[in-house]
């Protein structure tokens, strides 16, 4: 577990991420990182074509079949 310190940039805050971190998700300076909204917090994720994908389809799906998953939840 590492801890990270959030720092102002501007009217922005930016989160610093450890070197050990930012090689292992395979990430640099500029990269891009999902912030994924769970139940038990945010999940973070480095910039993925195939996850972009899989996303895109989810969000399809809830508007799409909204009405479908809105009778399935009763």
């Amino acid at each position: 577990m590492y801890l990270s310190k959030l720092v102002r940039i501007g009217n922005s805050t930016g989160l610093v991420i450890p070197k050990d971190c930012l090689r292992k998700m395979q990430l640099r300076a500029g990269g891009y990182l999902y912030l994924i909204d769970t139940q038990d917090g945010y999940y973070l994720a480095p910039y993925n074509h195939a996850l972009e994908a899989q996303l895109g389809l989810a969000d399809y799906v809830a508007r799409e079949a909204r009405v479908i998953l809105r009778a399935l939840e009763d």
